[in-house]
């Protein structure tokens, strides 16, 4: 299956890429504000890390986007360094093209899976970045178990997965375009086929009904393929979260952003006090029904968060609805 995901990621690379984005930007397009150092910090080093000599994982880099923003981050870092690593040569391509447009000296590319991935070869990792690729592994558990085996003891990832509840109209569309599809093993057809059912999808389309979360199939080909032509997918719910990051002895930290795992309301006759905070969660994902990726902060340890009463943290705060 790996060999064929390489194939399917070397036509179509995710996400779609078009180098003026770049070329007219002096810092890179996902450089945020607010810093996702200063993120890192906060949630997982109790907002103390110091950054110099810092090793970072970007595993399963895609097009670079998550890796030129982090380098730019780090370059001010005295021994900072990152390696990316990624199984499609096409999309390692751009990462390249773009790390050298931003005359970026501090990372390093690798064509390779995740899964090939050890302390031995590799060393140690103060922070692993792993955005959409455990939930196209075959076996995801062991590919987050890989992670966590090169991670420092202290160290912690930012990983995202799919949402199940919030993907219901992607994973519809998907079991349609199996059955149209049956007959075809050529991804331009494929295309083709989506393209002409999606022309005629009437507005009652669940996949219609969540375009303002869920608009992958508008970007062109790429997107296309990665959401609703895709070799392995699988999604999670908040539970099935929580155990998947415990089955490798890890912690969830915190969901980035927050704001709907955290949204607050009442229910007439609900005692809130015999409800969870998992379970809560999980009402808040069913009530909103449109949470379809799970971005979340996790660590071998407990307690990594910042405390608001320690004045000399460095703290980044999420806006969490009243």
């Amino acid at each position: 299956m790996e060999e064929q995901m390489k194939k399917m990621y070397t036509l179509y690379p995710y996400p779609n890429y078009d180098s003026k984005h770049d070329k007219y930007a002096p810092i890179p397009a996902q450089y945020s504000p607010f810093s996702f150092l200063e993120q890192i910090s906060h949630y997982l080093y109790n907002g103390k890390k110091n950054f110099n000599n810092f090793r970072v994982l970007v595993a399963g880099c895609g097009i670079g986007g998550d890796v030129v923003s982090l380098g730019f981050l780090l370059k001010e870092y005295k021994g900072s360094n990152i390696l990316a690593i990624d199984i499609s040569p096409e999309s390692l391509r751009i990462t390249k093209e773009r790390i050298k447009l931003y005359n970026l000296d501090n990372i390093e590319v690798r064509e390779m899976s995740l899964l090939d991935i050890n302390p031995k070869d590799f060393g140690y990792f103060d922070f692993i970045v792993c955005i959409g690729v455990l939930h196209h592994l075959e076996y995801p558990q062991s590919g987050l178990n890989k992670l966590r085996q090169v991670l420092k003891p202290d160290g912690g990832m930012y990983i995202m997965v799919y949402g199940e509840i919030g993907r219901t109209g992607v994973y519809q569309m998907q079991d349609l375009l199996n059955i149209v599809n049956k007959n075809t093993n050529n991804f331009a057809n494929k295309i083709i086929n989506f393209k002409n059912i999606y022309s005629i999808l009437p507005s009652s389309n669940l996949l219609k009904k969540t375009e303002n979360v869920i608009r992958d199939h508008n970007t062109g080909d790429n997107g296309i393929v990665d959401e609703l032509l895709n070799l392995q997918d699988r999604a999670y719910t908040v539970s099935e979260l929580y155990k998947f990051v415990k089955s490798v002895g890890m912690n969830i930290v915190e969901f980035s952003p927050m704001d709907r795992y955290k949204y607050k309301f009442s229910i007439p006759n609900i005692d809130y006090k015999n409800i969870s905070e998992i379970e809560k969660y999980s009402i808040n994902e069913l009530f909103f029904g449109d949470i379809c990726k799970h971005s979340i902060y996790i660590s071998n340890r407990i307690n990594t968060i910042a405390l608001i009463d320690d004045l000399d943290n460095i703290m980044i705060y999420n806006f969490i609805l009243k």
